[in-house]
C-alpha cells in the first residue's frame, strides 16, 4: 500500500541519519545543559549505535 510505514532493522549505512536524528529531537536539550559538541557527540554516537538491534 502505498505511503505505508514499515520497519527493518538498522544497518551500518543508517548511523548518519541516526545521528542527525538524535541531534534534532536531543541537540537543544543536551546544549543548554551540557553544551553541543558535535565531535564528541558522534562519539557517543559511535559508540552506542549498534546496527541490527
Amino acid at each position: 500500500m502505498p505511503g505505508e510505514i514499515g520497519l527493518r532493522p538498522t544497518t551500518a549505512a543508517d548511523s548518519d541519519f541516526c545521528f542527525r536524528v538524535h541531534r534534532a529531537a536531543l541537540g537543544e536539550y543536551v546544549a543548554a545543559n551540557w553544551g553541543w559538541d558535535d565531535e564528541t557527540q558522534r562519539r557517543y554516537h559511535d559508540r552506542a549505535f549498534s546496527p541490527g538491534t
